[in-house]
């Protein structure tokens, strides 16, 4: 069942993506742009309603709520994960975002610059960055 929420949620990101890209019977505003990628993250991430805007507090509540409620873990456990690196030197949270970038940047076709990603630290700041980009592109 799990996996069927998943692949809905993906289905419904890639809409509201697809929104962004080709707006219909709407303009494009940075606004539009930032609420769609809220709506998109929020299902990518599986934490439909979440209000937080900052970029790594929203992967880490993702993994709480995916790791609790999936694998029963201790918070401590979980806190452990978190702050954890690979064999690259990246957490999971850094991973979590650069693949969000990644998702976004094919889905849209456009190109971020990677400095301005990992400055960016919220959502804002970061649909700003995509809201830019679709502008120079066209």
């Amino acid at each position: 069942m799990n996996e069927d929420i998943r692949k809905i949620n993906i289905k419904q990101a890639d809409a509201h993506l697809e929104m962004i890209r080709r707006p219909v019977g709407v303009s494009r505003t940075e606004e539009m742009v930032y609420e769609k990628l809220r709506a998109c993250i929020n299902l990518r991430y599986g934490i439909p309603g979440e209000t937080e805007d900052n970029l790594r507090r929203l992967a880490v509540i993702s993994i709480k709520r995916r790791d609790l409620s999936e694998q029963g873990l201790s918070e401590a456990v979980l806190e452990k994960r978190i702050h954890q690196y690979d064999c690259h030197q990246t957490s999971l949270v850094t991973q979590m975002k650069v693949l969000f970038v990644m998702y976004v940047e094919q889905k849209l076709d456009i190109q971020l610059e990677d400095d301005e990603v990992t400055a960016a630290e919220d959502l804002k700041a970061f649909s700003g960055l995509v809201f830019r980009a679709l502008i120079k592109k066209e």
